[in-house]
């Protein structure tokens, strides 16, 4: 199985960006997924700067979650390290 194969089956979430939403809507998106992915009452709705999205990508990131940013977002479960190198090829 190809490395592209492998990640592929480890797609947990894709969003789109600015072509269908602004920062601000794709912001309060990300930290929506972020709830129901972390089923977790702490994460109150509220405005969001960068420092909150880093927060919210590291209890992420504590679950075996990896966030990479691009126009949108998506969101992969149990990447390797060789995997997540890979991935930030397409992602820079």
């Amino acid at each position: 199985m190809s490395m592209n194969d492998t990640i592929e089956k480890k797609v947990h979430t894709i969003r789109e960006g600015s072509c269908s939403r602004t920062a601000e809507e794709l912001t309060q998106v990300f930290f929506a997924d972020a709830q129901f992915i972390l089923q977790s009452k702490k994460l109150e709705a509220r405005e969001l700067g960068e420092d909150d999205i880093r927060e919210v990508e590291g209890l992420l990131s504590d679950a075996g979650f990896t966030t990479f940013w691009d126009d949108g977002y998506v969101i992969y479960k149990d990447l390797t390290e060789d995997e997540a190198r890979y991935l930030d090829g397409f992602y820079l």
